[in-house]
């Protein structure tokens, strides 16, 4: 591995201070297909601790990659759903208290216009 590391100034870095390395690409598959991989890199050391190189892994996390897209996809849909959710209890609760407002008002305008005492009732018994 060269120290220019392909074009990558961040891993050239890595390389010469012989630090280990994890960082996530994309990356265009010679299909076509675009992919998502994990690299990671360690830094081996000989029995004097010399660097002896490095030792490293290539993982494809394409899946994880659209699982987590998909997730936070859903999490959006579901939080502005609760949202409208809400909206309309709040809506509904309103309703009920100008419908509550409004039976009150009905029971009041009635009994203001009935006559008291009732002619039923005698007062003088």
């Amino acid at each position: 591995m060269s120290t220019t590391a392909n074009g990558h100034p961040e891993v050239a870095g890595v390389i010469s201070e012989g630090l280990d390395y994890s960082c996530e690409y994309r990356v265009r598959h010679r299909d076509g297909n675009v992919r998502c991989v994990h690299v990671r890199a360690a830094r081996m050391q000989s029995d004097r601790s010399e660097s002896a190189g490095f030792v490293g892994t290539i993982e494809d996390v394409t899946v994880r990659k659209r699982s987590e897209d998909d997730l936070r996809e859903s999490k959006q849909q579901l939080e502005h759903a609760l949202e409208e959710l809400q909206a309309a209890q709040q809506q509904v609760i309103q309703q009920e208290r100008l419908r509550a407002l409004g039976t009150m008002a009905s029971g009041i305008a009635t009994i203001s216009t009935m006559r008291w005492p009732p002619s039923s009732v005698s007062l003088n018994s």
